[in-house]
Protein backbone atom coordinates (compact mmCIF):
# COMPACT_ATOMS: atom_id res chain seq x y z
CA UNK A 1 0.00 0.00 0.00
CA UNK A 2 1.40 3.67 -0.73
CA UNK A 3 1.49 6.04 1.97
CA UNK A 4 -0.83 8.24 -0.52
CA UNK A 5 -3.70 5.25 0.18
CA UNK A 6 -2.53 4.61 3.51
CA UNK A 7 -3.12 8.29 4.07
CA UNK A 8 -6.46 7.56 2.69
CA UNK A 9 -7.89 4.42 5.10
CA UNK A 10 -10.51 5.57 7.00
CA UNK A 11 -9.89 5.68 10.68
CA UNK A 12 -12.05 3.13 12.42
CA UNK A 13 -14.44 5.82 15.05
CA UNK A 14 -16.69 4.45 18.16
CA UNK A 15 -19.38 6.60 19.08
CA UNK A 16 -17.29 8.34 21.67
CA UNK A 17 -14.95 9.34 18.66
CA UNK A 18 -18.26 10.33 16.70
CA UNK A 19 -19.67 12.31 19.66
CA UNK A 20 -16.49 14.53 20.42
CA UNK A 21 -16.04 15.19 16.67
CA UNK A 22 -19.83 16.32 16.82
CA UNK A 23 -18.75 18.84 19.79
CA UNK A 24 -15.59 20.21 18.03
CA UNK A 25 -17.56 20.64 14.98
CA UNK A 26 -20.11 22.86 16.59
CA UNK A 27 -17.84 25.04 18.67
CA UNK A 28 -13.85 24.25 17.79
CA UNK A 29 -12.71 26.35 21.22
CA UNK A 30 -14.42 24.54 23.28
CA UNK A 31 -12.31 23.30 26.12
CA UNK A 32 -11.73 19.85 26.89
CA UNK A 33 -13.48 20.21 29.88
CA UNK A 34 -16.61 21.38 28.36
CA UNK A 35 -16.25 18.61 25.58
CA UNK A 36 -15.86 15.56 28.35
CA UNK A 37 -19.08 17.13 30.47
CA UNK A 38 -20.64 16.75 26.94
CA UNK A 39 -20.10 13.66 26.02
CA UNK A 40 -20.27 12.02 29.19
CA UNK A 41 -16.54 10.97 29.88
CA UNK A 42 -13.45 12.11 31.82
CA UNK A 43 -11.07 15.13 30.64
CA UNK A 44 -8.07 12.64 30.72
CA UNK A 45 -10.01 10.10 28.56
CA UNK A 46 -11.19 13.31 26.40
CA UNK A 47 -7.83 15.14 25.82
CA UNK A 48 -6.34 11.56 24.82
CA UNK A 49 -9.37 10.84 22.11
CA UNK A 50 -8.67 14.71 20.91
CA UNK A 51 -4.88 13.65 20.79
CA UNK A 52 -5.63 10.87 18.89
CA UNK A 53 -8.14 11.73 16.44
CA UNK A 54 -5.62 15.19 15.93
CA UNK A 55 -2.46 12.83 15.35
CA UNK A 56 -4.40 10.08 13.37
CA UNK A 57 -5.54 12.91 11.21
CA UNK A 58 -9.05 12.65 11.60
CA UNK A 59 -8.63 16.31 13.54
CA UNK A 60 -6.95 18.03 10.76
CA UNK A 61 -6.87 22.00 12.22
CA UNK A 62 -9.15 24.00 14.27
CA UNK A 63 -10.19 27.46 12.87
CA UNK A 64 -12.69 30.38 13.45
CA UNK A 65 -14.99 31.20 10.65
CA UNK A 66 -15.68 35.06 10.16
CA UNK A 67 -18.48 36.94 9.30
CA UNK A 68 -17.34 38.83 6.20
CA UNK A 69 -20.28 41.66 6.51
CA UNK A 70 -19.69 42.24 10.39
CA UNK A 71 -15.41 42.08 9.95
CA UNK A 72 -15.89 43.85 7.19
CA UNK A 73 -14.43 43.67 3.39
CA UNK A 74 -10.64 44.26 4.52
CA UNK A 75 -10.46 41.22 6.76
CA UNK A 76 -11.96 38.54 4.53
CA UNK A 77 -10.52 36.23 2.05
CA UNK A 78 -11.19 33.79 -0.09
CA UNK A 79 -8.87 30.47 -0.18
CA UNK A 80 -9.24 27.28 -1.81
CA UNK A 81 -7.61 24.37 0.19
CA UNK A 82 -5.45 23.99 -3.13
CA UNK A 83 -4.10 26.93 -3.87
CA UNK A 84 -5.23 30.13 -5.75
CA UNK A 85 -5.29 28.48 -9.19
CA UNK A 86 -8.06 25.88 -8.13
CA UNK A 87 -9.86 28.43 -6.11
CA UNK A 88 -10.34 30.58 -9.68
CA UNK A 89 -11.05 27.66 -11.43
CA UNK A 90 -13.78 26.74 -9.79
CA UNK A 91 -15.08 30.89 -9.67
CA UNK A 92 -14.94 30.75 -13.20
CA UNK A 93 -16.67 27.56 -13.38
CA UNK A 94 -19.66 29.02 -11.27
CA UNK A 95 -19.35 32.20 -12.77
CA UNK A 96 -19.91 31.45 -16.19
CA UNK A 97 -23.03 32.12 -17.71
CA UNK A 98 -23.87 34.63 -14.99
CA UNK A 99 -25.26 38.12 -16.38
CA UNK A 100 -24.16 39.26 -13.15
CA UNK A 101 -20.58 38.53 -13.08
CA UNK A 102 -17.87 37.00 -14.98
CA UNK A 103 -14.23 36.02 -13.22
CA UNK A 104 -12.96 39.51 -13.45
CA UNK A 105 -15.85 41.77 -12.78
CA UNK A 106 -19.10 41.45 -10.53
CA UNK A 107 -22.15 43.31 -11.50
CA UNK A 108 -20.19 46.09 -13.93
CA UNK A 109 -17.26 46.49 -11.58
CA UNK A 110 -13.75 45.19 -11.96
CA UNK A 111 -12.17 43.40 -9.25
Amino acid sequence: MSETEAEQTAVPLDDVDRDIIRELTTDGRMSITQVAENVHISRAHAYSRIARLTGEGVLTKFTALVDPIKAGPTVFRLRHPQGPAAFLAGTQGALAGDPRGSPHCAGGRRL
